[in-house]
């Protein structure tokens, strides 16, 4: 299925998949020396640790239902952005509009269109957009800036769930974690509700609200099947996570019988149920094999063909020893690559955790499955870092990290406070253990927090929502046809590409995109040649051929060959060397080239 394609990974011949599986085996190996080298100097883990949980602790914890939604209104609203004007991400955003041309001209998602993400991300959002606003570059804008800020309520939610409904540890978590070159994404966001749910399913478990616990955990197992409709990959993960978090909680608790009747069975039967629920939907509109294809190219060779490799941490450390001076720490401590190293740490010490407190007997305590579940669940997101080590494909799988740091140093911290005031002395087995947890964990904190700089991202919020500006300068935008405002240059550019497209192919005539950005093909308003509409989708020499085929039956003409941006040579690589069948083809029969700016055309030489 991998033969023959062209990408860093195979290009430069560099090992994705064992780099993927040295991480796992890091999670797994580490954690369990380490607590091998604690037994040698000497802790026990029989010795117990004041952990602070009763059952009146979890029963009658303060909370404020009405305080919560309060709460998550001011979350919505701190985090709505205002602005709708902006360049256009011709790649990114244009995923999000070619479904506005399978409206206009009655093509199927899955059949007629390959999605690279989801039906919710890259069909549905433009529906309701049509729906709800306008079919429109506006009307997508509109659609996920309602949708966005609802990230950060989950975030809030989730942390409700993991704090024992403590509202200010949850919303400063809100805060911690959308820092300066950091966010959450609308469908990493559903997959964190999903672990919400789960969450305060458990904790009904352990209070004895049977019929609570498995309303949550059915609603935990709807909203992972949704977070798989909306982006398949977020599905996969979270499922994956709480599916083998449930079996391990499992076979570790003595009475099994009522965890599995109000946690474990609501959530797999509502979850299959709602998988096949899902599949009847897509097989009454003619779309179940043509999805379980698009799937199936979905998953296959990811990591082949967008792999990265992750930042070397011999690379850092050579840096770090050449650190001279105050302003050298501080340029250090903001390099993306330290940023991206972060997390193993906190792993280390969430695995030592988990483990100790297995050792000790604890596993049937609310903290320890809360500690498991965040733990697996942030294995499972890194995945998206691992496949695609870019920066910001590390900020999608990285977030969990911090929620788990941010669990860990409240435990960590209670459980240090319990040790001091229970034994009057710091110099215990479990004093000094949890020592050096806070030790570590802080030092993660600290490098976090002066990264990413939480509180001015904070200071910027308050002062966009209080502005209420929406528009920006008229002399900086100009109004193009679908109501919204972008920059003179980009809409005199797709202006003049537009006009050329329009002028030289009739309005049913498809023409196919090469340069990988979609929303120039989008403005054209031009139908699709293939169901892989732009280059990147046609990795294998099968796929190109497919699209080759694709340009002889509809008799297509034109063809957008360069965009005169990175996109052209994604990862360093050219195009024409990805997808050389297809690039060899198109200078074959498209043999007139005309340039537009920094876009060029191919177009086919009319006879006569």
């Amino acid at each position: 299925m991998c033969e023959g394609i062209v990408s860093w990974v195979t290009r430069n011949q560099y090992p994705i998949q064992f780099e993927i599986a040295s991480f796992y085996l890091y999670t797994l190996l580490l954690p369990i020396l380490a607590y091998g080298a604690l037994r040698y100097f000497g802790y026990s883990s029989k010795s117990k640790e004041c952990n602070g949980e009763s059952a009146t602790s979890l029963s009658h914890h303060r909370f404020s239902p009405l305080f919560a939604a309060l709460i998550s209104c001011a979350i919505y609203v701190l985090y709505f952005y205002p602005k709708l004007n902006r360049s256009v991400d011709l790649f990114h955003e244009g995923e999000f509009l070619i479904p506005g041309l399978q409206l206009k001209f009655d093509l199927e998602p899955f059949k007629d269109v390959y999605l690279q993400h989801g039906i919710g991300r890259n069909y549905l959002s433009f529906l309701f957009a049509e729906w709800f606003f306008e079919p429109s570059l506006l009307g997508l804008r509109y659609v996920q800036r309602l949708l966005e800020p609802l990230a950060y309520v989950s975030v809030f939610l989730l942390g409700t769930s993991l704090f024992q409904r403590r509202i200010l540890s949850s919303f400063l978590l809100v805060i911690a974690i959308s820092g300066f070159d950091y966010w959450v994404g609308v469908r990493q966001g559903i997959g964190l509700l999903a672990l919400a749910l789960i969450l305060s399913s458990l904790r009904y478990q352990q209070i004895g609200k049977v019929r609570g616990s498995q309303l949550l955990a059915g609603s935990a197992a709807v909203v992972s099947v949704l977070s798989g409709v909306y982006s398949l990959e977020i599905g996969i993960y979270v499922s994956a996570a709480i599916v083998l978090s449930l079996v391990l909680m499992s076979m570790l608790t003595v009475q099994r019988e009522p965890f599995l009747a109000q946690v474990v069975k609501p959530y797999l039967l509502v979850l299959v149920f709602s998988t096949l629920l899902t599949l009847g939907i897509l097989s009454a509109y003619g779309l179940l094999l043509p999805a379980l294809g698009n799937i199936q190219q979905q998953i296959a060779c990811q990591a082949e063909l967008w792999g990265l490799a992750y930042p070397k941490l011999s690379e850092l450390v050579a840096v770090s020893l050449q650190i001279g001076s105050i302003d050298d720490l501080i340029i250090f401590s903001q390099r993306s690559e330290l940023r991206m190293w972060l997390h193993l740490p906190v792993l280390l010490v969430a695995g030592v955790s988990i483990l100790l407190t297995a050792l000790r007997g604890e596993t049937e305590t609310l903290k320890w499955r809360s500690n498991l579940l965040i733990y697996v669940a942030a294995i499972a997101f890194f995945r998206t870092a691992l496949g695609r080590s870019d920066y910001g494909h590390w900020i999608d799988g990285s977030i969990l990290i911090w929620v788990l740091l941010a669990y860990l140093l409240e435990d960590s911290i209670r459980r240090f406070c319990g040790t001091i005031r229970e034994r009057g002395s710091v110099f215990s087995n479990s004093g000094v253990v949890n020592l050096i947890k806070l030790s570590i964990l802080f030092s993660v904190l600290s490098l976090f927090l002066f990264s990413f700089h939480p509180l001015e991202r904070l200071k910027d919020r308050v002062t966009l929502v209080s502005s209420g500006s929406t528009l920006q300068s008229f002399d900086a935008l100009a109004k193009n046809d679908l109501k919204t405002f972008i920059p003179k240059d980009q809409l005199r550019s797709l202006q003049i590409v537009s006009a050329f497209i329009q002028g030289n192919t009739s309005e049913t005539e498809p023409i196919f995109d090469f340069s990988n950005q979609s929303g120039i093909h989008y403005f054209s308003e031009r139908p699709i040649a293939s169901r892989l509409f732009q280059a990147t989708y046609a990795v294998t020499p099968e796929q190109q051929r497919e699209v080759i085929a694709a340009l002889e039956k509809n008799a297509v003409k034109l063809v957008i060959w360069k965009s005169g941006t990175s996109f052209d040579a994604m990862d360093g690589i050219p195009n024409e060397e990805r997808q050389a069948i297809l690039a060899a083809y198109i200078r074959e029969h498209y043999t007139v080239e005309v340039s537009l700016g920094s876009i060029s055309l191919r177009l086919i030489q009319e006879k006569g």
